[in-house]
């Protein structure tokens, strides 16, 4: 597992600074959608369902 770690921090060390910075931002991206999808989205349906019933 050390040596996947290992690999990963050398390529991403060979990468321009645009390509580290596109890597990041979708990273970034990834953490916000999955915030939104499993956390947020269940709650507004619910509010949602909520604001129906009455």
């Amino acid at each position: 597992m050390n040596e996947f770690w290992s690999s990963l921090e050398e390529r991403f060390g060979d990468m321009s600074a645009r390509e580290k910075m596109l890597v990041a931002l979708c990273g970034f991206v990834t953490v916000v959608m999955l915030l939104f999808t499993l956390v947020l989205e269940p709650k507004l349906n619910q509010i949602s369902n909520n604001e129906r019933q009455l």
